[in-house]
């Protein structure tokens, strides 16, 4: 959640003060989009909420829009902290700073959840006597999806000169402590913070603000402009990729009445994005890893469907 700051660090005690005093730094355009939403999110505050859920799980949970607005302004002062220059500054490793960054985030959208509500998983949806079903359901698609999408790649990028040989040893050479710890950070604590929040904290809200369609475009809105890191290509294409995820995520949880596929579909997500570097000697196990858990999937929810028919019909 942190964002890199930039800045060179002289001597020893001068660079450390230099590190100190720019934790908190002057914000840049990607903070300017974390307060822009904020004062959008204070000014739709005054939109009388004139949309009832009819769907049980929507109309029972208790948070309300001032609950999304306190949560966001902890993320807005949370991405106001530099992690790169706290890492200089305490020398804690950056997946540290971030994760604890991320932590605060999960632990600000469960907070309201849980003083609302005596079993918070329910009211997101969390099903005992249907986890397993719902989670083999969003499974199957999301390794799908990953499955062709890799093999599309791994196609196209077959009569490429550079794609056999890496330029350098791989990203977890030398320190394979840390990169487990980014791996746990990214692939875990991520879509849990982020997926209490976007839709699981902010979508109700929104609802009774701007009805189905209105909560599905401004919680994926929000989304996208969670994950703005400054005007580059790369941030841009970023953006609009997670405004399309966002759309079809809220629509996933509105439709399922649960968090639980939302945050399979984004765990694989994440999972995947770590192995996505281009090369073919990464591609290739990743497209047999991931078409092989695909097949896995699918029948083990053929079965789970079968049993559930006939446990329904017996």
């Amino acid at each position: 959640m942190a964002r890199d700051a930039t800045g060179g660090v002289g001597g020893v005690e001068e660079g450390r003060g230099r590190c100190i005093a720019n934790v908190i730094a002057a914000p840049g355009i990607e903070h300017l989009v974390d307060f822009v939403a904020l004062s959008a999110l204070l000014l739709v505050g005054l939109v009388p909420s004139r949309h009832e859920p009819g769907a049980s799980f929507l109309a029972h949970q208790r948070w309300r829009y001032r609950d999304l607005i306190i949560v966001w302004g902890v993320r807005t002062v949370i991405d106001l902290v530099h992690g790169p220059s706290i890492s200089k500054a305490t020398e804690l490793p950056l997946w540290a700073i971030d994760g604890l960054a991320t932590f605060i985030f999960a632990v600000a959208a469960w907070g309201v959840v849980r003083w609302n509500h005596r079993r918070p998983w329910r009211a997101l949806g969390f099903n005992p006597s249907t986890a397993f079903y719902d989670t083999l359901w969003s499974l199957r698609i999301a390794l799908g999806v990953v499955s062709v999408r890799t093999i599309f790649v791994v196609l196209l990028r077959l009569p490429a000169p550079d794609a056999y040989n890496p330029s350098g040893p791989p990203v977890w050479h030398g320190r394979v402590g840390a990169f487990i710890a980014g791996v746990v950070v990214l692939t875990l604590l991520v879509p849990v913070a982020e997926e209490l929040f976007f839709r699981g904290v902010a979508y109700g809200p929104l609802f009774r603000k701007f009805g189905a369609a209105g909560a599905t475009v401004s919680s994926a809105v929000l989304w996208a402009a969670g994950h703005y890191d400054g005007l580059s290509a790369r941030s841009i294409v970023n953006v609009s990729l997670t405004l399309v995820l966002g759309i079809v995520f809220a629509e996933v949880y509105r439709r399922r009445e649960s968090l639980l596929p939302t945050l399979v579909f984004h765990i694989v997500g994440n999972t995947v994005a770590i192995f996505r570097d281009g090369y073919l000697a990464t591609l290739i196990p990743v497209a047999g890893v991931s078409v092989g858990l695909w097949i896995m999937s699918a029948v083990l929810f053929k079965m789970c469907s079968r049993s559930r028919l006939s446990g329904t019909t017996g």
